[in-house]
């Protein structure tokens, strides 16, 4: 299923939720970085018909809720999981490269499931080192968050076999 191809009564649910969400995070103790991190993730949902617009509208309240774990909107991650299986991220787009390996890793570090992050993490490197170049800093700055998540998965798993 694409974004166009959701009914309006479909983007229409989404899209409340979202404005649910948003708004209890500018009525939070963390007004301003809800309303910067709304208008950077309105942003990186491209074309300019109705279903676009609301996509983004979705997409940054839905990840912002998740990157910031606000407990209180957990009963939101069956939304979530139908806009990854709806290709939202498809469409994620920052300085031209697809942000969702980078957006999958955050989700599942914050579950704790980091040999699952890891390869997000690692995905997302090599991407950004292809698009920047090797010797840029964001493409240094991707391969240090990698290599700490594998670090990280690598010790669970390891503590985890000690155990049994």
């Amino acid at each position: 299923m694409s974004i166009r191809a959701m009914t309006a009564p479909e983007v229409a649910e989404l899209v409340k939720e979202a404005k649910t969400v948003v708004g209890g995070l500018m009525r939070s103790q963390k007004q301003r970085v809800a309303r910067e991190s709304a208008e950077m993730y309105a942003t990186m949902v491209e074309g300019d018909d109705k279903y676009h617009h609301q996509a983004r509208v979705a997409l940054h309240a839905l990840w912002f809720m998740v990157l910031r774990r606000q407990r209180r909107y957990a009963d939101s991650e069956p939304s979530l999981r139908f806009l990854l299986e709806a290709g939202y991220f498809e469409y994620v787009l920052v300085d031209g490269i697809n942000m969702s390996d980078h957006y999958l890793a955050d989700l599942y570090e914050s579950r704790g499931e980091y040999e699952r992050a890891a390869g997000h993490r690692e995905a997302f490197a090599a991407t950004t080192q292809r698009h920047f170049g090797e010797d840029s800093e964001r493409a240094r700055m991707s391969a240090l968050r990698a290599e700490a998540t594998r670090a990280r998965a690598d010790g669970t798993r390891s503590q985890s076999i000690r155990r049994r």
